[in-house]
């Protein structure tokens, strides 16, 4: 049944209101098991509207169908009573999850938007599709609509390939085309990102834009994966607005099925043991010329290494020129983390070097490091650590 908190009725608007709607225990649909969720009331002076999402399972732990729907409800004083009187309703969504037909199994989404305020009226879908045979799983995304001006967009993405290009082999495309659309992450061809639906928001501040992206490898996946993506985009009124470049690399993605096991063990217990002992310390304390470098602080706690980065050296390079202001920028970043953090970078997350390149009309500046933020690397093992740190600016 339908469970609510705090249901409110009244005979002036909103005239319905509730904290909480929800359902408990088994629901079916013509005999198929459905869940419904997300039920919402719309409430204003003259109209209260019922909303819903509803999945059904059509095949039992295999796929299932999902749609949104909208009962529409309008108010009306007939002989100085008011009385509630049905105004139609409203798809708002439709959607497929691991539907298989037979040479794929596809997963999908259909929503429809009627005065929303970022998206005005229109629609957005989102395709995925896994290939059986071939391995090879398809990405597809686009949006349509207008809210004060006309907008629309798609992109696409394809993953599992296997194209040998002499040492490169080529793993995926991607790629979209957008007018007056943009992408709502700054690292939209970012593979940690690859797999999802690119979400798209209208701006009226930029015409076309075109990106196109490539994914491979070299080796495996395992040894070094790179990404390397091209964008440009126009003005509204036409004329070149902006050019732009984004690359990445990650070398070792997963270290550990390369070498199985912890080589180092050894080598840990022996230096842990080496490096516990006071007169050991004291003496390397009194060396001048490792003094500065010394640090017996616990290395995870003054440099903690992010999850976020699976691989053992994991480099970004981002470039772009706007013609409008006349800007040139363009940014690098390379991380570090061997081997658990026996080596690892003095930055952020494992951060070994960053550099940033700006040349405007009115000023100009390259950094390499700063001095609160320098580049370089540090070694060692548990609480004990070597590191050297530098900068040019």
């Amino acid at each position: 049944g339908v469970v609510f908190q705090n249901l409110t009725l009244q005979t002036k608007a909103p005239y319905i209101t509730a904290q909480y709607f929800g359902v408990q225990g088994e629901q079916k649909l013509v005999g198929f098991p459905a869940s419904i969720k997300n039920i919402f009331v719309e409430a204003d002076n003259g109209y209260a509207n019922l909303g819903f999402e509803i999945t059904v399972g059509l095949q039992e732990e295999r796929f299932s169908a999902s749609g949104g729907m909208k009962i529409n409800g309008l108010i009306v004083n007939e002989n100085n009573r008011q009385r509630w009187k049905y105004d139609g309703f409203n798809l708002t969504k439709l959607g497929l999850k691991n539907v298989d037909i037979g040479v794929a199994i596809v997963s999908g989404e259909f929503q429809i938007m009627r005065n929303d305020p970022l998206y005005g009226d229109g629609f957005t879908a989102h395709l995925n599709a896994k290939l059986k045979e071939l391995k090879v799983e398809v990405n597809v995304n686009a949006a349509y609509g207008f809210s004060t001006f006309r907008y629309w967009g798609f992109e696409g993405s394809v993953d599992g390939l296997k194209i040998q290009a002499s040492a490169l082999t080529i793993t995926g495309f991607t790629g979209g085309a957008f007018y007056r659309m943009i992408p709502d992450r700054d690292m939209s061809l970012n593979p940690a990102y690859k797999d999802k639906a690119l979400v798209l928001k209208p701006d009226n501040t930029v015409g076309l834009a075109l990106r196109a992206g490539i994914y491979g490898s070299v080796a495996s996946k395992n040894a070094i994966s790179i990404m390397a993506g091209f964008n440009m985009s126009t003005n509204p009124n036409g004329g070149l607005a902006n050019v732009g470049f984004i690359g990445e690399a990650l070398v070792m993605a997963d270290l550990s099925k390369l070498i199985p096991g912890d080589p180092l063990a050894g080598v840990k217990d022996k230096f842990k043991e080496m490096t516990g002992n006071n007169k050991f310390l004291n003496e390397l304390k009194d060396n001048t010329h490792v003094n500065s470098f010394l640090d017996t602080q616990v290395v995870d706690e003054q440099y903690p290494v992010t999850k976020d980065v699976k691989g053992a050296i994991y480099a970004k390079l981002a470039m772009n020129y706007d013609f409008n202001n006349s800007v040139f920028h363009a940014s690098l970043d390379v991380f570090v983390n061997i081997a658990n953090g026996i080596i690892a970078g003095i930055g952020p997350n494992g951060r070994a070097g960053w550099a940033v390149v700006h040349i405007a009309p009115s000023e100009w500046y390259m950094h390499i490091g700063t001095p609160t933020d320098m580049i370089g690397l540090k070694v060692g093992f548990g609480s004990f650590s070597l590191q050297s740190g530098s900068y040019f600016m």
